[in-house]
């Protein structure tokens, strides 16, 4: 108890110096984020990684002004008060009630909070740019077949867990700072979507995304590869606010330029792998199975763990998707609350509300299907989730503002020509 109050000193001191500098909070955040191991961190009974220290850090620091509460924020806080009740009851474990508020709510709330402080055209900037020096690191980590992040030994489990690298088709897949190769695939392709959007030249823009996509290519993700390919045809579609025609069209042209000239290597990588790589897809399908074995809230009654310590969902060890790693971890009620509030970010996205984050987002609900939220890319998505509220919320309120000064100047136009 004395360590945890001595450590709040330093911690409390921190929040009031980056109060003073959101933007440094900010950047300090998204390096963090994406060049610090997920097993750096340090043990309070449970293992807290460093990015859970700045982001909380971050929402210590951040402000509370402007902020409007939404439909989805409701959505959210039931989610969130129902699997806490569940735990109280003792249906959740504690180490699903921490992962859930941990790495999925504080980021939301992050990103909830992060626009009132910033603004949309840094927040864009910074995320572009981080992303893009993860990609070139990503690049130079797959030519070299050294992955600097490696180093960064740390005595614990997650280090165990995460630090070996992965192969596919006789190659090392790059991971970054991500430990997984999925992980950072996707991490890189929600930046691409920022990168799109950020107030970059033309050529700049599409150098960056090359470097991404080249990057992505050699994480051997199929998920990321999917998720970038995605995100670019949203918003190539939706964007319009941000993206000229003419850009559109550049973009466009570039993006099949670019998969005609990876096809060919991911092609052979892929046929190199063979069976690994048809299990794997194989055994996702297989994983629909267990919807029916979720919970109304808590718990699925198939959760076991072995006296080795080794737990097994029915016969599956490993779920491979989020959703239904959600709904069988906490319940398919939780899980429903959650689809509600990716439906609706798909209808604003058909009905010209889009946004940046919201792009990203959609882009992702293919991961959010086939992978695990692992390492820090929850971090990164849940943030991107709140994000993408509070920019539905900032153009709504500017149209509203916009709506109601060309309706006063209508009536003061009628009154002088009346």
């Amino acid at each position: 108890m004395i360590v945890f109050i001595l450590a709040l000193i330093p911690a409390a001191a921190a929040a009031i110096l980056l109060r003073t500098a959101p933007r440094l909070a900010f950047v300090i955040w998204l390096i963090v984020l994406f060049f610090v191991p997920v097993w750096v961190g340090a043990s309070a009974g449970y293992f807290f990684s460093a990015i859970t220290a700045v982001t909380l850090l971050c929402i210590a620091a951040g402000t509370l002004r402007g902020l409007r509460w939404t439909s989805i924020d409701s959505i959210v806080l039931l989610f969130a008060v129902l699997i806490a009740a569940s735990f109280m009851l003792g249906g959740i474990e504690i180490g699903h009630l921490l992962t859930a508020f941990v790495s999925w709510m504080l980021p939301y709330a992050w990103g909830r909070m992060a626009l009132a402080g910033l603004g949309r055209d840094f927040i864009t900037s910074a995320i572009a740019a981080v992303t893009v020096i993860a990609a070139v690191l990503a690049l130079i980590e797959f030519l070299t077949g050294v992955n600097i992040f490696g180093l960064m030994h740390w005595s614990n489990t997650a280090f165990d867990l995460w630090s070996p690298l992965q192969s596919r088709g006789g190659f090392v897949r790059a991971e970054g700072a991500f430990g997984h190769s999925i992980a950072l695939g996707a991490s890189l392709s929600i930046g691409s979507v920022f990168v799109l959007s950020a107030r970059w030249h033309l050529a700049v823009r599409i150098l960056s995304l090359a470097t991404i996509g080249g990057a992505i290519v050699v994480t051997f993700s199929r998920i990321g590869i999917v998720t970038f390919v995605l995100g670019l045809l949203l918003a190539i579609a939706f964007l319009g606010k941000v993206l000229a025609p003419r850009i559109r069209v550049l973009i466009a042209g570039f993006a099949i330029a670019g998969a005609l000239a990876a096809v060919p290597f991911l092609s052979e990588v892929f046929t190199d792998a063979g069976a690994e790589a048809q299990n794997s897809a194989l055994y996702r399908i297989d994983l629909l199975s267990l919807v029916t074995q979720m919970s109304p809230v808590g718990l699925s009654s198939e959760y076991h763990v072995l006296p080795d310590g080794q737990v097994y969902i029915g016969n599956f060890q490993s779920i491979d998707s989020q959703l239904i790693l959600l709904g069988l971890q906490l319940g398919f009620i939780p899980l429903v609350l959650l689809l509600i509030a990716l439906v609706t970010s798909v209808v604003f996205l058909f009905t010209g509300r889009a946004n940046t984050a919201l792009v990203a987002l959609v882009a992702q609900i293919p991961a959010l299907a086939t992978v695990a939220l692992i390492t820090q890319l929850p971090y990164l998505l849940w943030f991107v989730a709140g994000l993408g509220v509070s920019l539905y919320i900032e153009d709504r309120f500017a149209r509203e503002v916009a709506a109601h000064q060309f309706g006063v100047t209508a009536s003061k136009w009628r009154m002088e020509t009346a």
